[in-house]
């Protein structure tokens, strides 16, 4: 009860090889009758082993990065049906290596959700996304969504 569906983390990237990562994370929260605030940050950096990985070249690019975060979770129960959540993420990737390259993300979300019976829920909201590359084109997303979702037991 209380608690946010999603938190900020480091982006997972697979590949065959043996990685090093030092992570440090941090979670703080406050949970009261009709709110809930929790707020997050973390500092991850991946380092492949050499002579370890059987793939060689572009996931060596990949892997070798360091990837430092916040996220902040607003849960808010509008009436005993409804709840409204907020978020907002942002990350910022550089390149270990002679190439510094850096990315950043900037998410801002809202969601509004209510019961239609105990194992059933309707959902609708909106994001907006702002990316800024040194490797890749920019973009930005501004999108509503609408869903439901179900548990089966």
């Amino acid at each position: 009860r209380g608690l946010p569906a999603l938190l900020s983390s480091p982006v997972a990237l697979y590949a065959q090889q043996v990685t090093l990562q030092e992570l440090v994370l941090g979670t703080v929260g406050l949970i009261g009758a009709r709110n809930s605030v929790f707020v997050s940050a973390f500092h991850a950096r991946n380092e492949p082993i050499i002579g370890a990985s059987s793939g060689a070249g572009l996931t060596d690019i990949l892997a070798a990065n360091t990837q430092t975060g916040t996220n902040g979770v607003w849960t808010l129960k509008l009436t005993p049906l409804y709840t409204l959540t907020t978020t907002v993420d942002w990350v910022r990737t550089t390149g270990n290596g002679d190439s510094r390259l850096e990315t950043k993300q900037l998410t801002l979300s809202g969601v509004i959700e209510a019961p239609l019976s105990p194992l059933t829920k309707i959902f609708g909201g909106a994001r907006y996304q702002r990316f800024l590359s040194e490797l890749d084109a920019d973009y930005r997303e501004t999108a509503a969504f609408f869903g439901i979702s179900h548990v089966f037991r």
